[in-house]
C-alpha cells in the first residue's frame, strides 16, 4: 500500500444548546477546511442525538470521513451571562487524529498544544464562521508541541 493515503473519520458533536434561563449558550460547529474552502457539517440521517451541554437545544454525534489534504475544525463556544464569549478549536487531519488545540479567549486564539502547521485549518474556520471581527490577534508560538 504504498503512496496510498488512508481516509479517516472522525466523530464530532454538533450542538446549539441553552440554559434553562438562557443565560449560558453553547454551540459547537463542525467546518472540513481543504483546498476547495470550508464547508459545514450537518446532521444527516447518520447521526444520533445525544446530551448537550445544556438542557434546551439540540445535540447530534456526526461521523466525518476526510479525504487527504482536508482537515475537521470543530468550534466549541460558550457565552456566559456577562455575554463573554469564550470556547476552543479542535483539529483533525485528515486521518483522523487531533493534530491542534487552540483556545479563544478576550477576543484572541492561542495554541494551547499541538502542530502549528494546521494555523491555517483555524484561521479558515474563524472566516467561514463569520468572526473574524471578533478576533483581534492569532498566537500560534505559545503552547506545547505534543
Amino acid at each position: 500500500m504504498e503512496g496510498v493515503q488512508w481516509m479517516g473519520t472522525v466523530e464530532v458533536v454538533v450542538e446549539a444548546t441553552r440554559s434553562r434561563r438562557g443565560r449560558h449558550v453553547a454551540r459547537a460547529v463542525a467546518l472540513v477546511v481543504g483546498p476547495a474552502g470550508a464547508r459545514p457539517v450537518r446532521p444527516g440521517a447518520g447521526s444520533r442525538r445525544v446530551r448537550g451541554t445544556y438542557s434546551r437545544g439540540a445535540a447530534y454525534a456526526v461521523e466525518v470521513s476526510l479525504n487527504p489534504g482536508e482537515a475537521l475544525v470543530l468550534a466549541r463556544l460558550v457565552r456566559g451571562p456577562g455575554g463573554r464569549v469564550k470556547g476552543e478549536f479542535l483539529v483533525y487531519n485528515h486521518e483522523g487524529r487531533l493534530v491542534l488545540e487552540a483556545v479563544y479567549r478576550r477576543l484572541k486564539v492561542r495554541r494551547r498544544r499541538g502542530d502549528p502547521g494546521y494555523a491555517w485549518a483555524v484561521e479558515e474556520a474563524v472566516k467561514a464562521l463569520g468572526i473574524e471581527r471578533y478576533v483581534k490577534r492569532f498566537n500560534w508560538s505559545t503552547g506545547s508541541p505534543a
